[in-house]
């Protein structure tokens, strides 16, 4: 299990002027924790971020973008997907594996971080604070420092 203080407090990091919101959950689309944790949309958001990333990463697998983009391959697993709408930006990663033990013994299940940002927010920086998250939660999953 993983533990919320330090999960806020590493998702509220992110945040500034032109990235609104941040949230970690799972490839399923259990929320696991999101910054700020008095949003009201956060779980409006939590849950555009996860059908997002379901669908993209349907579409990967299945051979549907490959074909799209005039490719031979198929993807194995979609690690990334920007989404630029009306009023914002959605930068959606997966980063980490962790064991799922509702699956059984050998089975993992991805974690995966959305930032939320506005039209201003640059792409770049929003791909370079989720790989900063992502490197820090696979270390701290590691050395246990984020687990009970």
């Amino acid at each position: 299990m993983l533990k919320s203080k330090p999960l806020l407090a590493l998702l509220s990091q992110p945040l500034s002027s032109t990235i609104e919101f941040a949230c970690l959950f799972t490839a399923t689309g259990s929320l696991l924790s999101h910054a700020p944790s008095s949003s009201r949309k956060g779980h409006t958001y939590a849950a555009l971020a996860s059908s997002i990333w379901n669908d993209y990463q349907k579409l990967g697998v299945s051979g549907v973008l490959s074909a799209a983009l005039q490719k031979d391959e198929k993807a194995e697993q979609l690690n990334w997907v920007c989404v630029d709408l009306q009023n914002g930006k959605i930068f959606i990663q997966r980063t980490v594996d962790i064991p799922n033990a509702d699956e059984g013994e050998g089975q993992t299940e991805s974690l995966i971080v959305a930032l939320v940002g506005n039209q201003d927010a640059a792409l770049g920086m929003m791909k370079s604070k989720v790989d900063a998250i992502s490197e820090y939660l696979a270390t701290s999953i590691q050395t246990k420092k984020l687990e009970l």
